[in-house]
């Protein structure tokens, strides 16, 4: 027996109107968490907001299909039945980060860090105080922590804690030694 279609105007939702109900859904359910979101906001934006109630990070193409928002809004739909189940843990919310948070890498892109070493270099030389290297010798010079940065934060910018060696003596002086080598 052939099968019968059914026309659009009996009952057949387009894509559109199942993205519009789904729309509608997570706003509700993003209002019923807490989190206040305009009626009118885009698909965007209600995917994103919803991702980040989830604890997941949206990666939505810029000219995203209906199809493709449908599956963004089934996944949502997913994970709200999973933390219902108990199978998704509800995430984590995000500590803000301390000021003084120990980051090794900006710390040493930082202009104060910057300054510091420069005035180190002119007061004690570019003379390794370890083994006497110097650039003309082919190293690179290094303005060496005495006590360790990751383990003393607070002297990051004491110029007391600070000293120059070479490469060599640097890395291989390491972080749990703290010699002196300024007197030496």
């Amino acid at each position: 027996m052939p099968r019968r279609r059914i026309p659009p105007s009996m009952g057949s939702k387009s894509k559109g109107d199942k993205l519009e109900k789904r729309r509608k859904s997570a706003i509700a359910e993003l209002r019923y968490s807490g989190i206040e979101i305009d009626p009118a906001s885009s698909h965007e934006r209600v995917l994103r907001a919803c991702y980040e109630r989830y604890g997941r990070t949206l990666n939505l193409k810029p000219a995203a299909s209906k199809s493709h928002l449908l599956g963004y809004y089934s996944a949502v739909s997913r994970w709200k039945g999973a933390l219902k189940r108990g199978k998704l843990k509800p995430p984590s919310p995000k500590k803000a980060k301390p000021d003084d948070e120990i980051n090794p890498n900006a710390f040493y892109r930082s202009y104060e860090w910057r300054q510091l070493r420069y005035s180190i270099l002119l007061k004690y030389g570019r003379r390794c105080m370890c083994c006497g290297q110097t650039p003309a010798h082919g190293v690179t010079m290094h303005v060496d922590h005495i006590k360790s940065l990751r383990k003393n934060w607070d002297l990051r910018l004491d110029a007391d804690n600070l000293q120059v060696l070479c490469e060599v003596c640097n890395h291989g002086k390491g972080n749990s030694d703290e010699t002196d080598w300024r007197n030496a």
